[in-house]
């Protein structure tokens, strides 16, 4: 199977406080880190590496490589093959003393039907080499080349959503009431069909079934995966999207255009506001006409450029019954006030790389 994607691996890897600043010793990065790629064969495939940022040079003899490695304490390392800005493959780490941050990032190339087991496999065995100084807080695998449609309203979470793959740390995890809670329901909470939860030694991986093959089918994947954990961790609405999935409007420089309430003259935008009769469901025909004409022409009577109408109704419940019959005649959207801006209904989904 030749893959449509890419797949990245992000993890951290914390220390308990009693070792900060001294976990890192000769072997750490050697066998605790290059060790299983060097045994998987997965550092076969890098050309170059750079140290702190500074110029590439090429990959020494694995015994250099080794020696040097030994010697690294605080250091972000690069080992990757290809172009310096654009990687085909590179395994990325950041020593610091209070744990370590690993990336593993593969191009379609390098990705396969069995890559995912890999990875698997590859984050047991550094939970193991680690251990138990320092401990897996969390990793994720997340497709590159799949953009994916987010769950309404789209949410911030420290977690990263929209993930084929998360792998949670036990102990860290346990050592902290909040996210003792999180684990508890990951490890609870139904998997999706074809989806997998495995749960040995520090690590619980749960994985979400994805077609590698089709980036389209990985982008379903990673909306199943978001609506799956957003309910089971700590999130907030992004910036601009209320409870209800509406999008939020702002209308900055209000003047008066005919035939709207207000116009925008920043945005080209003109707002009008309409009365839905509570029994009937109809509205004012004749100001209706007007903004469809509006719309088509794309100026307003005296010639002024406009570039989309927006609807006002009173409340959601009349731009939501609105909302069709704005889309059908050409205004732009169907919105409702709420303090100093407004809410767009049905907005487009928002999507999310």
């Amino acid at each position: 199977m030749s893959a449509a994607v890419g797949l990245g691996l992000f993890s951290d890897w914390e220390v308990g406080e009693a070792d900060y600043g001294t976990w890192v010793d000769a072997t750490t990065v050697t066998d605790g880190l290059l060790a299983p790629l060097l045994a998987s064969g997965e550092l076969d495939r890098a050309t170059h590496y750079w140290v702190d940022d500074v110029e590439p040079h090429p990959l020494p003899a694995r015994s250099e490589l080794m020696a040097m490695a030994s010697r690294w304490r605080q250091e972000t390392v690069a080992i990757f093959a290809g172009e310096l800005d654009q990687p085909s493959w590179r395994f990325q780490f950041g020593l610091h003393r209070t744990g370590v941050r690993v990336s593993l990032e593969l191009g379609p190339a390098y990705v396969d039907a069995t890559t995912r087991d890999h990875i698997e496999a590859l984050v047991r065995t550094w939970s193991g080499a680690l251990g138990p100084r320092c401990g897996l807080t969390l990793a994720t695998v997340v497709p590159a080349g799949a953009p994916y449609r987010r769950v309404m309203p789209p949410r911030d979470s420290a977690w990263t959503l929209g993930a084929i793959d998360y792998y949670l740390g036990q102990r860290w995890h346990g050592a902290d009431g909040g996210r003792a809670a999180v684990l508890a329901a990951v490890r609870a909470a139904p998997v999706p069909d074809g989806g997998v939860r495995t749960d040995a030694d520090d690590v619980v991986r749960v994985g979400f079934a994805a077609e590698l093959a089709d980036a389209a089918a990985v982008g379903l994947a990673r909306t199943a995966s978001e609506a799956w954990l957003a309910p089971l961790v700590p999130t907030t609405n992004e910036r601009g999207w209320n409870d209800a999935g509406d999008k939020m409007v702002v209308a900055s420089n209000r003047i008066e255009l005919a035939p709207f309430t207000f116009f925008d003259a920043s945005s080209h935008v003109g707002y009008k506001a309409l009365i839905v009769d509570p029994d009937d469901g109809a509205i004012d025909e004749d100001a209706w006409a007007a903004l469809v004409a509006v719309a088509r022409t794309g100026h307003a009577p005296d010639g002024t450029p406009v570039r989309a109408v927006r609807a006002v109704f009173p409340v959601r419940a009349d731009a939501l019954a609105m909302h069709a019959r704005v889309v059908a005649d050409g205004l732009e959207m169907s919105t409702y006030p709420g303090g100093p801006v407004f809410w767009q209904v049905h907005p487009d989904p928002a999507i999310s790389d």
